[in-house]
């Protein structure tokens, strides 16, 4: 009689561990649940933040898998540069028509300069080619965008054999390749709000930030900085979409190495981390006379 007793107690004794582990795994999981749906609304916010800071653009964000977790989209302003718009395009009724078409216009023209790219073959770049229009605007524009100066080369000879064009349309189609720089050094990277911000809050201080970049400019290691800071995706997403390529920073990084401007392992930190990755010419000036006055 006295065993069945305690058989018993013990039996209830375990239904009732049972029970109360059962309730705890439910309330964890609805917990977690919560925290990650948290985390998710804190980031659409975040990231609409910068759509409103960043010319009034939705931005993107990409997991570790480089996939799109919060889709961009046109809701204002076009990407295109306003300072290279003429005079009588700038108080027109056909501003953002005039804008858009000029879009498509630098998109196009960048994509089939990549497809001749790759058609013909990574060769090695050169310093020695034809000086054409095209190929003068583009020196020194992805400056502190690759880690290798072949990289930069590459990049700019991609003008080189550019058929002739309005300069607006070769301004508006190194913006895209630009922003497709900055786009595929995200790729890997997750932060939460407050860890993003601070990411790149030392890029710009706080004259700099008031001063957006000028494509016209003549450009320099600052310049490449503000576009790291500012970090407007849509350009590089789009002329992805013209190339027929993955939509993301992974498809971004991927391109970039297949057309030889990156390396497979490029160190993605180091762009981003936005110091300066060549020695100024004045810097290089100076070792040189250095060097001459020691030998």
């Amino acid at each position: 009689m006295g065993s069945r007793i305690i058989t018993t107690r013990y039996c209830s004794l375990g239904w009732i561990c049972l029970s109360l582990w059962s309730i705890f795994r439910v309330s964890y999981s609805f917990l977690l649940r919560q925290r990650h749906r948290s985390l998710s609304c804190d980031l659409v916010e975040h990231y609409r933040h910068q759509f409103r800071i960043h010319g009034g653009r939705d931005t993107m964000y990409m997991n570790n898998r480089g996939q799109d977790d919060v889709a961009g989209s046109r809701i204002e302003d076009c990407w295109f540069p306003e300072e290279l718009l003429l005079s009588s395009e700038h108080g027109s009724s056909d501003k953002e028509t005039i804008q858009e078409s000029l879009e498509r216009q630098s998109l196009q023209f960048m994509a089939n300069l990549l497809t001749d790219h790759l058609r013909r073959g990574s060769n090695k770049p050169s310093r020695e080619s034809e000086q054409n229009s095209a190929y003068r605007i583009a020196q020194g524009r992805f400056q502190d965008l690759c880690c290798t100066l072949d990289g930069e080369l590459l990049l700019e000879s991609l003008f080189k054999s550019a058929p002739s064009v309005n300069d607006r349309i070769v301004y508006g189609a190194i913006v895209s390749l630009q922003s497709l720089l900055v786009l595929g050094t995200k790729f890997g990277v997750t932060a939460t709000p407050d860890q993003f911000e601070r990411s790149v809050a030392h890029l710009v201080d706080s004259r700099e930030h008031l001063k957006r970049s000028n494509i016209r400019e003549e450009w320099n290691a600052s310049n490449s900085r503000k576009l790291k800071y500012e970090c407007n995706r849509i350009p590089g997403l789009q002329l992805l979409a013209q190339l027929n390529r993955k939509r993301s920073a992974q498809g971004a990084f991927d391109f970039l190495v297949r057309i030889g401007a990156w390396q497979p392992h490029e160190n993605l930190a180091l762009l981003r981390s936005g110091f300066s990755l060549r020695f100024t010419d004045a810097e290089v000036r100076a070792a040189e006379e250095v060097r001459l006055a020691i030998g």
